[in-house]
């Protein structure tokens, strides 16, 4: 880490040092609070890194921060329409806030772009069922089991 705060000490300039240094607080040391300081720093210098506003929203999420979590996700879908893993992360946050006819839909956005991806089809066919729509859950819950994720 203070290899990281030493390049951003002599080049503030050098985004990847935010970012990566952000990455390290946040997946290593588990730093929210740390680790948003620098992704906001790194987007001040490029505020269209797809997979920094992503990451940025899953620490504000770790903080509890949802609203603004969501708003760094549509941020990065607004940069990159076809982001996968901004819709799936969108959708977990729009679930947890029960929000979930808005959950499907971005599930299924996710989907357009990972047909493979067994998580998605796992979450979205709990979401499923949760409305009621058992057959369409079936379907999704089937589909994850054969991409590998066993059913709860």
């Amino acid at each position: 880490m203070s290899l990281y705060r030493q390049v951003i000490d002599s080049d503030a300039k050098f985004i990847a040092a935010y970012f990566s240094l952000a990455d390290l607080l946040f997946k290593k040391t588990k730093q929210p609070d740390a680790a948003v300081l620098y992704y906001q720093k790194g987007l001040q210098l490029d505020p269209r890194n797809v997979k920094s506003h992503l990451e940025l929203a899953n620490a504000l999420q770790a903080q509890g921060k949802l609203s603004e979590a969501i708003k760094h996700l549509q941020e990065s879908i607004r940069h990159q329409p076809d982001y996968a893993f901004a819709y799936y992360n969108l959708a977990n946050i729009l679930n947890a806030q029960k929000n979930l006819d808005e959950a499907v839909k971005n599930y299924q956005r996710a989907l357009d772009y990972q047909p493979d991806d067994a998580k998605i089809h796992y979450n979205l066919g709990v979401t499923l069922r949760n409305l009621g729509r058992l057959e369409e859950s079936a379907r999704h819950l089937s589909r994850a089991a054969e991409l590998g994720v066993e059913q709860h």
